[in-house]
């Protein structure tokens, strides 16, 4: 089974608010509209992305905290930091986003830090 890859960008009382990453990238390397609203890895610029990866702000997840500290417990959980760009970057696509409704657009911006 592959591994899903969730990125954290805020937290909620009892749950972490994620976005979506997917390797599955041909849908946004060909087509720049996409594109422009996601974050996109080239394979291995980051250790925890070994192949193109892009992260979508539109596919947002919340995940409750019991879950994650169950994953942690159970070993099955890998955290790595986002490089320093990652917010500037995550503000980026939001802003450029083609998917997202202004309503959601501005959601997403009140909730990060």
């Amino acid at each position: 089974m592959k591994q899903k890859l969730f990125v954290v960008i805020a937290h909620q009382s009892s749950h972490a608010i994620c976005i979506k990453a997917t390797s599955k990238t041909l849908l946004y390397e060909n087509n720049s509209d996409k594109m422009q609203g996601c974050i996109y890895y080239p394979s291995g610029t980051l250790p925890c992305f070994p192949e193109n990866t892009v992260i979508q702000p539109d596919n947002q997840i919340p995940i409750a905290h019991d879950l994650i500290r169950k994953a942690h417990a159970d070993g099955i959980l890998r955290i790595h930091q986002a490089p320093a760009s990652f917010e500037s970057d995550l503000r980026s696509a939001i802003a450029k986003s083609v998917t997202l409704t202004p309503d959601k657009r501005a959601r997403l911006l009140r909730i990060l830090p």
